[in-house]
């Protein structure tokens, strides 16, 4: 009995399991390798699968308006190196007003690794990867996981070899459609700014044949702030191939973008073509439609006669007063109103001095929560208005507020009671 209790332990140590599937309340995460024997000198693929509820979708390297792009830290033996993420192909996700780019449905996200000279583990061994990402539909909800991977060291034996090929062939098959890098021969991009508008220019064999097809075509950019991402990138075409013309987002504003890279996707569903192109600033390929016919121009540029200045302060005008008769706003208004009416016998310089101070601190509130939300974008930050309330510790801490606030007025107990005598 005892020798077949060892044996049976021997085995499952020359037969590591691939992995646990970890599960989340909206995602299932896994681990996959597509080798089992490590030895010194050699180059493998592990692949970090992430299986999402319906309808739910998690972010790019770049998650466009808003969200937080996947993230894995390794914890690996001596000798053992990881790689970077290879990012597959995107798609755009419209929510509301927004634009986000990532992934929705079952993805798998290849990484590379090495066993340098110095790897010398002997039999099995753990990678641990600690994962995190967001995964959002209506609301967002950050999910973490801690994965761990077995695998055979050096003079390992063989062992679990259909479920090895079976995920050999998973991982293949996502480095087979990942963004493919073509020659500037093949695909040649720059890109230039103009005004509000922002350009991107491809020319060579393979922009002719996307503009022969008539194919819609987007250009999803590594760096956060190159592009407006809620704008449609307007196609126009020449010769050559083609221009996508979009407005610029706040890097490139400021002048800050000398070079870019990015993924080019031409077609849709199963037939589009990705490409991950790297694009010179202001170089300009010839017969490539960089001349924009003037209805082209009004949408990608944004000059039309609904927009202006007039026309935003107008909306800003009346988005505060539909805010003002919310029904938690209204309440308070009125109390402040009567504040005044009850402060009208005072003295005129008192009640001027009183407007001007309150004047002010709603000025230097909103300049504050502006000034917050300037300096996150500055740090790479995708955030907009009322960004704070996709964090689950936030809302709680609100929901706690407004709970300890409905107890006091409710007279279960009293605030400031001592201040007021």
């Amino acid at each position: 009995m005892r020798t077949l209790i060892a044996s049976l332990l021997l085995l499952l140590m020359a037969n590591p399991a691939l992995a646990n599937p970890i599960k989340t309340e909206n995602a299932r995460a896994e681990l996959l390798s597509a080798q089992q024997n490590i030895s010194a000198g050699d180059q493998f693929d592990v692949g970090l699968e992430l299986e999402l509820r319906d309808h739910w979708h998690s972010y790019w390297i770049n998650p466009g308006d808003a969200g937080l792009a996947t993230d894995i830290r390794w914890d690996l033996p001596a000798g053992l190196t990881a790689g970077a993420i290879l990012w597959p192909t995107p798609k755009a996700i419209p929510l509301g007003e927004l634009v986000n780019y990532g992934y929705e449905g079952k993805t798998l996200y290849p990484v590379h690794f090495v066993a340098g000279p110095d790897f010398t583990t002997q039999g099995p061994f753990e990678i641990t990867g600690f994962v995190t990402w967001l995964v959002c539909e209506d609301i967002c909800v950050p999910e973490q996981a801690e994965l761990k991977l077995t695998l055979n060291g050096t003079g390992g034996t063989a062992g679990l070899v259909d479920e090895i090929l079976e995920n050999s062939a998973r991982i293949n098959q996502a480095l087979d459609a990942l963004p493919k890098t073509v020659s500037t021969e093949q695909l040649f991009a720059g890109f230039s700014l103009t005004g509000e508008q922002v350009r991107f220019h491809f020319a060579g064999p393979l922009a002719q044949l996307a503009e022969s097809g008539h194919q819609a075509a987007r250009f999803f950019p590594v760096d956060t702030g190159a592009v407006k991402h809620s704008v449609a990138q307007t196609m126009s075409s020449g010769s050559d191939g083609f221009t996508l013309w979009s407005k610029p987002g706040f890097r490139a504003k400021r002048g800050t973008l000398e070079n870019l890279e990015g993924v080019l996707i031409v077609g849709e569903g199963k037939s589009a073509k990705a490409w991950h192109v790297a694009l010179d600033a202001e170089l300009i390929p010839a017969n490539t439609g960089a001349e924009l016919d003037p209805a082209l121009q009004a949408v990608a540029s944004g000059n039309s006669n609904f927009g202006g200045l007039i026309t935003a302060l107008l909306f800003a005008f009346f988005g505060g007063v539909l805010l003002n008769l919310m029904p938690c706003v209204f309440p308070v208004l009125s109390m402040k109103v009567m504040g005044f009416v009850s402060a009208a016998h005072e003295e005129a310089a008192k009640i001027r001095k009183h407007g001007i101070f309150f004047l002010i601190g709603v000025l230097l509130s909103f300049l504050a929560l502006g000034g917050l939300m300037l300096a996150l974008k500055a740090g790479g930050q995708q955030v907009g208005w009322g960004f704070q309330l996709q964090y689950p510790p936030f809302v709680a801490a609100v929901a706690v507020l407004f709970f300890v606030l409905g107890l006091n007025l409710l007279g279960v107990f009293q605030i400031g009671g001592r201040l007021m005598g």
